[in-house]
């Protein structure tokens, strides 16, 4: 029996690519949230992906381990963009899980344990030193800067 759908890397490339574009839109137009760190980071995710595209298909890396390093990076941006979106409040945790998803759907299992065990090191790690206040200062998010918790409602 033939599934009805299959995700591989470029699927899952291709997907992020459209949402964090979506996240981009709504941010600027929508919500219009004036932190420019918020930009940055989801633009560096967006810039991130497109230089993925360009790997999966000039290059003869395994598609295994292009997910992983995807991952991994796709986690270290994705925490800036938290910590610039509102720290423990923010609406963008749900991109880690859905990282964690999309890998549990392409890799093998004892691989995607090891990098959820990662995932969820690096989002400890971030909230733990964003809450201590020993991230760099140009991680360090003011509170002025914070959007208000109606603006997602």
């Amino acid at each position: 029996m033939r599934p009805l759908f299959r995700l591989n890397f470029r699927g899952l490339v291709y997907f992020k690519l459209i949402l964090f574009f979506l996240i981009m839109f709504f941010g600027l137009f929508f919500f219009r949230v004036e932190n420019h760190g918020f930009y940055y980071s989801i633009t560096g995710l967006f810039l991130l992906s497109i230089i993925f595209i360009f790997i999966n298909l000039f290059s003869r890396i395994s598609e295994q381990t292009q997910v992983v390093v995807k991952i991994i990076l796709d986690t270290v941006f994705e925490n800036i963009l938290i910590l610039y979106s509102g720290g423990l409040d923010s609406p963008f945790i749900f991109l880690l899980i859905l990282d964690l998803f999309c890998g549990a759907y392409i890799l093998p299992a004892f691989k995607m344990l090891i990098l959820s065990g990662l995932v969820s090191a690096f989002y400890a790690l971030f909230t733990t030193l964003s809450y201590l206040k020993f991230l760099p200062a140009f991680l360090i998010v003011r509170e002025d800067l914070i959007p208000s918790p109606e603006i997602y409602f």
